[in-house]
């Protein structure tokens, strides 16, 4: 079982508007629920996602992904849960 690290203080939701405003998508309300309440697994313990981004790296991941070279980018789909 993955004990999860709690936050001390709650992401504000204006923090949220700002990267569905950056990215273009909105975020699910499970995914911004969960994140504003936990950070990570705790002892850094593996869990089984391809990716869960913290709100303070989905801009970055994002633009990582959708300004790489267009021959990439022809096969990029990022799809909201």
């Amino acid at each position: 079982m993955i004990t999860w690290v709690r936050r001390n203080k709650k992401i504000p939701d204006e923090q949220f508007a700002e990267i569905e405003k950056h990215i273009g998508v909105k975020l699910p309300k499970d995914y911004i629920h969960w994140t504003q309440q936990y950070f990570e697994p705790e002892d850094e313990a593996y869990y089984q996602f391809d990716s869960l981004y913290d709100p303070d790296m989905i801009i970055d991941e994002f633009e990582a992904l959708y300004f790489k070279e267009e021959t990439e980018n022809n096969c990029l789909a990022i799809l909201p849960s």
